[in-house]
């Protein structure tokens, strides 16, 4: 991650990562919207957001829903914004016509 990356304000937090806005903002419709979570799960346990108890306990999850849900709620939340701003990169690479929907815009470089 650049020292470049999107900054957006956020009521009573400041600037925050504008990925990070993002996941907070569509967690909802992430979770409706998943489909195809482990190679999402595998990219954050190589970049060491997550650690491999927590790769396997999200997979445990029956489905993709189930799955992103566990995802979002720990370990994403208590990694803070640095973590929720990798998976919004991802999620830009591996999920681009869904982020498209929710508006995202390809303009920007991709990091």
């Amino acid at each position: 991650m650049s020292g470049a990356e999107h900054m957006e304000v956020d009521q009573g937090m400041g600037c925050r990562p504008c990925g990070a806005v993002f996941i907070d903002q569509h967690k909802d419709t992430l979770i409706q919207r998943a489909s195809c979570v482990e190679p999402i799960l595998d990219k954050l346990l190589s970049m060491g957001i997550i650690s491999e108890e927590e790769y396997q306990d999200v997979r445990t999850e029956k489905t993709p829903q189930k799955q992103m849900r566990a995802l979002l709620t720990e370990p994403m939340r208590s990694r803070g914004d640095r973590a929720k701003q990798i998976l919004y990169n991802i999620l830009k690479e591996q999920q681009k016509f869904m982020m498209m929907d929710l508006g995202v815009s390809f303009n920007e470089k991709i990091e």
